[in-house]
């Protein structure tokens, strides 16, 4: 008995499923009329070889800027503003209204470019002059080992002449040149006999310099000297 209804429901359960798979295999298979021929087939795979790969690296492409669609009422008022001007500084404007003002220029201390400018100064040669001689030139100062007087004493400075020693004028020389006599010395310049010493004699003149350091400087030269104009010998009265 039991192996019947076994049977049975077995039947039974071999009936219902039959329909319902012909039902599910006419819904989900494709019939032959509708198969894909091979041409179609070839067409669909050149055209999934064009579709770009994202497995594969391709080189970013820049992004295009869309341009921002804005209403009038929208739209902000761009205000143009000029750059600023650069204004200099109140230092730099006194700089540009001042005046240059032409100032004198101390003289060089150094005996070389003193002995320069004089020469320059007074770099004419005489055409007309009474004497020419070969000068042994040297230099003296108002010092104490020159002149045996210190800056104490009532004639420091003053020539046997009577005149004060300047430098650039005053030179000395022999008795056979009177006072006044004014010379003129090669690369030296002009200068007139206000002065003797113990020292000079004959052709021999003493050029009158401001310190020792010139003096040491000058050294001793053998230059041409030209008697322009002969003095009258006489010292200046006191």
């Amino acid at each position: 008995m039991f192996t019947f209804v076994r049977r049975l429901i077995s039947y039974w359960i071999i009936v219902l499923l039959v329909p319902v798979c012909t039902l599910f295999l006419d819904t989900h298979t494709t019939p032959l009329s509708h198969t894909p021929s091979r041409e179609k087939l070839q067409q669909s795979a050149s055209s999934a070889d064009l579709l770009p790969n994202p497995f594969l690296a391709h080189p970013a492409s820049p992004p295009v800027s869309t341009p921002l669609m804005v209403s009038k009422k929208s739209a902000p008022t761009v205000l143009s503003v000029s750059t600023p001007k650069r204004i200099p500084s109140i230092a730099v404007q006194r700089k540009r209204n001042e005046i240059p003002l032409k100032t004198a220029t101390s003289p060089p201390t150094s005996t070389t470019s003193t002995q320069k400018r004089t020469i320059t100064a007074n770099s004419q040669t005489p055409k007309q002059y009474a004497e020419k001689f070969r000068g042994n030139i040297s230099a003296y100062t108002n010092g104490l080992s020159e002149t045996g007087k210190t800056s104490r004493h009532p004639d420091y400075g003053i020539t046997a002449s009577g005149h004060r020693a300047k430098a650039g004028v005053t030179v000395a020389a022999g008795r056979h040149i009177p006072y006044g006599t004014v010379l003129y010395i090669e690369g030296i310049g002009y200068r007139t006999v206000y002065d003797r010493g113990g020292a000079i004699k004959g052709n021999k003149i003493d050029v009158f310099m401001s310190n020792m350091a010139q003096v040491n400087a000058f050294g001793r030269r053998h230059l041409d000297v030209y008697i322009v104009k002969w003095g009258d010998g006489k010292r200046k009265p006191r």
